[in-house]
Formats: C-alpha cells, structure tokens, sequence
C-alpha cells in the first residue's frame, strides 16, 4: 500500500509544522522527526478502524520530509514558501506560484511513495520495537521468554521430523538434520514473535500462521528428495 503521488487538496503544507521541528533544525533533527513521527503513526500496528486514518497521517508526514529531504529540496521549498508569504496581487503572479507549489508537493509525493514501498516492512519492524520499549514490563518479559521457548522448541521439532522422514526413506540423516534445525528454528521464531506481539497488545503479522511452518516443511522435503537421488 503506497500513498497517493500527493495529497492535492491541500493547498499549503507546512513541512516543519507536520514534523515538529523548527524551520531551524538541522537535516539530522529532520530525519529524526520524521523517523520518530512514521514509527508513532505507523498503519499496520492501529486497529483496523483506525487504519485509514492513521495512513492519512503518515502519508502527510512522509510527504513533509519529501518537502525537505535534502539541502536542494529544502532550500526550494523555503524559497518557494518566502514568495507565497510575499506574492502580490498579480493574478499571474499567484497562478505561477499555485503551479510551482503543486509541482513541488507533487515531486515529493512521488518520492514519499517510493520510499513508503521500499521501507514499510523495516518502518513497521522499528515502530514495533518502539512500542515494545515503551510497554515494557512483567508481560512483556514472559512474551520474550515464550518467545524463545518457542524458537527452540521448533528447533528440536524439526531435527525431529527430518531425522524421521530420512530414516523412513533410508537416507542419511546428516544434512537433513542441518536444515530441519534451521526450518525448525524459522518456524518456532515466527510463531514466538508473533504470540509476543498479540501478548503485548500490537497486531500480528499480515501474514497466516501456517505460512512459515509450511516453507520449513517444504525445505525438509526438498533436501530428503535430494538426499534420496544423491545416495
């Protein structure tokens, strides 16, 4: 899900207003607001009838850093905003700036798209962590420690099944052990984190359960079948 290429109803953002941030602060304190402000607001981790809304908020605030991004994209924005603040009554004059505001808005809306496709999943993982830091306690001691259980459990689980399912194909256990170990271990990770996250009140993953235990187990399959036609 990407936001729009801008939001075009608007007809003024002021990027350091949506951020936070004094039109002073450096590129460093930018990039810190909108990082912090993204992990706040971030859309997979709201209930599902707060998700709109929350996708409305982070497109706005992706859009703002668009705005000032980089020391060019800053300086044409603040160029821009002095000579709205200044423009006169020309009607020309207005029609020019209107344009080159919509051009400029639309620029990095389009580059707030881009960078919303390709950092969502690591902007989801770093929200989540905030948000662990910030409940931590009891509860979310015994959710890392169900968490780890789980990991090794599916570990020994896989070392298990693929120790099986090779000695039943007559096959040598070696390698199969190898992966059922790493499959294992995936899988009981996957189910740990996402117990804990459903423990400690944030939203589990998109994806259904069964999805990583079913790759573990094609993995095993797969290395058995290759063992059977190497041996």
């Amino acid at each position: 899900m990407s936001p729009p290429a801008a939001p075009m109803a608007e007809t003024d953002l002021d990027a350091y207003e949506v951020l936070g941030v004094a039109p002073t602060a450096s590129q460093a304190e930018l990039k810190a607001a909108h990082r912090r402000l993204v992990r706040r607001h971030h859309p997979d981790l709201v209930a599902p009838e707060q998700r709109a809304a929350a996708t409305r908020r982070v497109q706005r605030i992706n859009v703002a850093y668009g705005l000032v991004r980089d020391p060019a994209s800053r300086a044409a924005y603040d160029a821009l905003q002095r000579e709205r603040r200044r423009a006169t009554a020309s009607r020309a004059a207005r029609e020019d700036l209107a344009r080159r505001w919509e051009a400029m808005v639309g620029d990095a809306g389009r580059w707030a798209g881009r960078w919303w496709s390709r950092r969502r999943r690591l902007a989801r993982r770093a929200a989540e962590r905030t948000a662990l830091r910030a409940r931590h306690s009891a509860t979310e001691a015994v959710a890392l420690l169900q968490w780890l259980v789980l990991a090794i459990l599916g570990s020994l689980a896989g070392i298990a099944l693929a120790v099986a399912a090779a000695r039943l194909l007559g096959v040598p256990t070696g390698f199969a052990q190898l992966v059922g170990l790493v499959a294992g271990w995936i899988a009981g990770w996957s189910q740990g984190r996402r117990r804990r996250l459903v423990r400690v009140g944030l939203p589990e993953p998109a994806l259904p359960w069964w999805l990583t235990p079913a790759a573990g187990a094609v993995a095993v399959a797969a290395t058995l079948w290759i063992d059977a036609r190497l041996f």
